[in-house]
């Protein structure tokens, strides 16, 4: 029995998962050498059934992509998956999300097979972009069969280090755009917090261009160092 099988535990096989696999075999990830001025991204935000994205479930996700310095602000995805089991009421008064809304939302094949065509496997942008990856990945794995590990850059990680203002490592996405003066139009939506999120990775471009940092293994290496001093802290 193949993989996919397996994950779905002998179910038959959609279209729309035979249509994931065909259009994932075409996508190409960027070159970590590629310059950040031509570089797309895509910039991601997930609301899930907890905090836990190792154990918990998928609900929603919103996307926008930029390439370089510019966001097109009319480039933007947004998926809701349908959920067996509705999440918690406390859950709930988070996200907004209601039981009859989660009831009714796509069949998650459908929903992660149209944001895999739209992210490709470009680079991801976010706010605590592991917490998003890992309920991604975990979500493509279960319902599509696929491996999705797309390059991560995390706003969290990389503002407080290229910014160099003292005391801002492990603020929270509110306290960054008051500082920027960013107006989200919805708090914990997920489109919403990913055009947040877009707009404050528009500010990390700008320090990264300030400090002659111009393709993505720069930045990578940035994020790889602030990490490994964050926990040389914690020790």
């Amino acid at each position: 029995m193949d993989l996919l099988a397996r994950l779905l535990r002998g179910k038959p096989e959609t279209e729309a998962q035979r249509q994931a696999r065909r259009d994932w075999r075409s996508a190409t990830a960027p070159e970590q050498t590629a310059p950040l001025e031509t570089l797309r991204w895509v910039a991601v935000d997930t609301e899930s059934s907890g905090l836990d994205p190792y154990r918990d479930r998928l609900i929603s996700l919103g996307a926008c992509a930029g390439r370089g310095a510019a966001l097109n602000t009319h480039d933007s995805f947004e998926g809701l998956l349908r959920q067996e089991q509705a999440s918690p009421r406390a859950n709930v008064l988070v996200h907004g999300i209601g039981h009859a809304a989660q009831a009714a939302g796509e069949p998650p094949e459908q929903a992660l097979a149209a944001y895999l065509r739209y992210a490709r496997a470009d680079v991801i942008v976010g706010y605590h972009a592991l917490f998003d990856r890992t309920l991604l990945a975990r979500a493509v794995r279960e319902h599509l069969g696929l491996t999705y590990r797309p390059v991560a850059l995390d706003v969290a990680v990389l503002l407080p280090a290229l910014e160099a203002v003292p005391g801002t490592v492990g603020w929270e996405l509110d306290r960054w755009l008051e500082r920027f003066g960013v107006h989200a139009y919805a708090r914990h939506d997920a489109l919403a917090d990913a055009f947040a999120t877009a707009q404050l990775f528009l500010v990390v471009l700008a320090r990264a261009r300030e400090a002659r940092l111009d393709r993505l293994s720069d930045l990578l290496k940035v994020q790889k160092t602030a990490l490994e001093l964050q926990t040389l802290q914690r020790v």
